[in-house]
């Protein structure tokens, strides 16, 4: 059985249980505009950093940090490089991660 360290080596680091719900149904302008709000739910509180994806290219990420309840609402907004190729696409397959979680969305025009 392997154990796991955290990066002091003092003890086990604790496994995170997280869930990730998009608040709202955007579509590709409205996010553009507004971003994509991600509600992140774990068992403990924590920093949390969630990243936005296209394809394997990053095109957003914001940090925070959750309550004590252990929920955070992070609004990911995006890179100027990102707005440009969005702007360009009819829809758009989007991977959201945050604190081991995933969730993929469609964002459509």
């Amino acid at each position: 059985v392997a154990r796991l360290f955290d990066h002091a080596g003092i003890g086990p680091t604790p496994h995170l249980i997280t869930r990730l719900t998009l608040i709202g149904k955007p579509g590709i302008r409205a996010a553009l505009r507004h971003g994509l709000t991600v509600r992140v739910i774990t068992d403990a509180r924590t920093h949390v950093k969630a990243t936005a994806r296209l394809k394997q290219a990053t095109i957003g990420t914001r940090t925070a940090t959750t309550a004590s309840t252990g929920i955070a609402t992070v609004t990911i907004k995006f890179t100027k490089t990102a707005r440009q190729q969005l702007e360009r696409l009819h829809h758009a397959r989007i991977t959201i991660t945050a604190a081991g979680a995933t969730l993929r969305i469609t964002l459509r025009g």
